[in-house]
């Protein structure tokens, strides 16, 4: 699943397609990626809560997330945390509703 967060549209979209065109989209050069599975939850939810942050320049106004679990229901757990975590810090991300785009 890789669900793009976007600060200043206030837009969370998850992708549950790999093939899906808008995340073929997102190889840009100031692109911030994080990958959460097993091996790194931990490390990349205190990322998330500690390290990461919005603005409204080009470089840091969204993040794409990789979220690999093979668990679609415990996946989309991880966003509703993520963004909770992030809606505290920012309120277009709080006030952001979360969209499917597109499913398997």
């Amino acid at each position: 699943m890789m669900v793009y967060f976007n600060y200043p549209n206030s837009q969370i979209t998850i992708h549950e397609d790999s093939s899906c065109a808008h995340i073929q989209k997102r190889g840009t050069l100031t692109q911030r990626d994080i990958s959460i599975n097993r091996g790194s939850i931990s490390k990349a939810l205190r990322s998330i809560e500690e390290e990461l942050q919005f603005g409204s320049t080009a470089g840091a106004n969204d993040v794409w997330i990789n979220i690999d679990f093979n668990d679609v229901a415990f996946e989309q757990a991880i966003v509703k945390h993520i963004h909770r975590i992030l809606g505290k810090k920012y309120k277009p991300i709080r006030d952001a509703i979360i969209h499917e785009h597109c499913g398997v």
